[in-house]
């Protein structure tokens, strides 16, 4: 009788063991399934987020219709364009500094004598008397440097400041005395032109 119950008690043991050994097997299976459909999932994601984001890019491609492309053509020319009237607005900006620095400079190098009477005058008969001829310093008058003046107020040689252009005392005149000045053309009709006016006079230091 104890026998028995002891062969018994055996044989249940066992089919404990063997019931716990299987569901621990079942179990270990299972978890390893899981880890391994989840990493399947991922590459599979993986792999979907690489072709939808191919396949964003060809449909960008052809959605760029000719319109879209000479759009962005043109919008580029705008753009090289605006950039190239800059610069050239700033080279013009920048020249223009440096000449009213020059003037500025030149300035100060001349000491004011106040408003001058200015006349015109030519080489040609009606002007001088007679054609041609030099001037009374011994020069040949020429149109933009040569000026007649009284020469107790300018002497000869002088470089002198009318409106902002130097000319040079090189000639004189009968009729001109005191604050008077002739300017030198190179024709008659241009120095009609001029006239008479009033101009600002300074002679270098």
């Amino acid at each position: 009788m104890n026998t028995k119950k002891i062969v018994i008690s055996i044989i249940a043991v066992v089919a404990v063991l063997s019931t716990a050994l299987a569901l621990g097997t079942i179990d270990f299976d299972s978890k390893k399934s899981a880890n391994t459909v989840k990493a399947e999932i991922s590459t599979v994601k993986s792999i979907e987020s690489m072709q939808i984001q191919k396949s964003e890019n060809k449909i960008n491609l052809l959605s760029e219709t000719p319109m879209d492309k000479a759009f962005a053509k043109a919008n580029e020319q705008k753009k090289a364009k605006a950039k190239a009237l800059a610069a050239k607005k700033a080279k013009k900006l920048a020249k223009i500094k440096k000449a009213k620095a020059k003037k500025a400079k030149m300035r100060s190098q001349y000491k004011k004598l106040g408003t001058f009477n200015a006349s015109a005058y030519c080489g040609c008969a009606s002007c001088c008397g007679s054609a041609g001829g030099h001037t009374a310093s011994g020069t040949t008058p020429r149109a933009g440097r040569t000026i007649a003046t009284d020469p107790s107020v300018i002497p000869l040689g002088s470089k002198v400041l009318i409106d902002g252009k130097e000319y040079v005392a090189e000639d004189t005149g009968g009729a001109i005395g005191g604050k008077r000045i002739d300017i030198f053309f190179s024709s008659h009709s241009e120095a009609l032109q001029f006239g008479r006016r009033s101009v600002e006079v300074s002679i270098k230091k």
